[in-house]
């Protein structure tokens, strides 16, 4: 499942074939059957899933770890930054390539992505909750939708640019 996860994420759905993935996961074509017995689409949607709870856990970590919501806007924002330019700009979010290519195409893989997304929403709402009150969620949402997009003007642009000013403007806004 990673393997597919990260193929997913740098190629998309449709570029992603099944020998691919058992070719660069080392796994046997029968387990993936006796696995995924509904194919490829189960196993996109698993490992969306599994891709979708490593950040998950790691804003909860930076959530616990940071002091405000500023310091956790930040944080979050130039992890993003970092991982996206360490893969050489073919790692943006792990969920958006395929959300985007099979939401219409796929309900179980709208469905995961939806539930996936909505999961970090919810970290991150919990974690402002103190400090912003009833607002928390809204901005938890406007968080998530300005860094999503900035993570790809950021992947096609090939510059940390669009996520640094995304950043500095939603702390911005926090402060102010």
């Amino acid at each position: 499942m990673a393997t597919t996860a990260r193929l997913l994420q740098e190629q998309g759905y449709a570029a992603t074939g099944v020998a691919q993935i058992l070719e660069e996961s080392g796994a046997p074509k029968g387990s993936f059957y006796f696995h995924f017995p509904e194919g490829k689409e189960q196993l996109a949607a698993e490992a969306l899933r599994l891709a979708g709870a490593e950040i998950e856990q790691g804003l909860r970590q930076l959530a616990a770890a940071a002091a405000s919501p500023a310091e956790l806007v930040t944080r979050f924002v130039d992890r993003q930054a970092h991982a996206l330019a360490a893969s050489g700009y073919r790692r943006g979010c792990p969920i958006a390539t395929v959300a985007l290519e099979m939401a219409d195409e796929s309900p179980a893989i709208r469905v995961a992505c939806r539930e996936i997304f909505d999961g970090w929403i919810a970290v991150l709402a919990e974690a402002f909750t103190p400090h912003l009150g009833g607002r928390a969620r809204e901005y938890a949402e406007e968080l998530f939708m300005a860094v999503e997009g900035a993570l790809l003007l950021s992947r096609v642009r090939r510059d940390t640019a669009p996520l640094q000013l995304t950043r500095d403007r939603l702390v911005s806004e926090l402060r102010g």
